[in-house]
């Protein structure tokens, strides 16, 4: 596959914020308020130890990203001060608590794109997409935090989930949601 030069300004968590913001800042949060406010660490450290304080009473979950991982590698949704690494590069954000749900799971959509040149900005939107599904319903239950399968739509995860073993052995697979075979759309 080939890249454009530089695309990891926008391919690792922790520049696609950097870059957001420096747009933000340029053309305002109408245009370019499109990512839920981050805090890169350590560098965000104070910032966020002062919003977190803002939150907690209201017992606020969390979300701990590696700034350049993928397939799930290293996520972890947290409740605690304590749970959030202090020298370790990581992303975090406060966690939607009440996502959109399609028959109790959570999921997320993937459009496929094709970029054939950046000036002039030519586009090509693939005509079908994916969707992957969180293969356990979903809560908003502490004690629940540490449930990767009911909490991240990562295919390389749901697929080892006991779940999902049993829905690729359905013989009406396509009735049901939480696997990557499944869900094209």
């Amino acid at each position: 596959m080939n890249h454009f030069p530089g695309t990891f300004h926008i391919g690792r968590k922790d520049r696609l914020w950097r870059n957001l913001q420096k747009l933000v800042s340029k053309y305002g949060m109408n245009e370019f308020g499109i990512m839920p406010k981050t805090y890169v660490l350590p560098h965000d450290m104070k910032i966020l130890k002062h919003d977190w304080e803002k939150h907690a009473a209201n017992n606020e979950k969390w979300i701990i990203k590696p700034p350049a991982s993928a397939r799930g590698t290293g996520i972890k949704v947290v409740s605690r001060w304590t749970q959030i690494p202090k020298k370790r590069p990581v992303v975090v954000q406060r966690y939607v608590s009440k996502p959109y749900l399609i028959n109790g799971n959570k999921f997320d959509m993937r459009l496929y794109v094709l970029v054939t040149s950046i000036h002039p900005l030519r586009i090509y939107l693939y005509k079908d997409g994916l969707a992957r599904f969180a293969s356990v319903k979903y809560n908003d239950e502490l004690a629940s935090l540490n449930d990767r399968y009911m909490h991240l739509t990562n295919y390389s995860i749901n697929r080892l989930s006991k779940t999902t073993r049993l829905m690729k052995t359905s013989p009406h697979a396509k009735d049901i949601n939480g696997n990557k075979y499944f869900s094209y759309f």
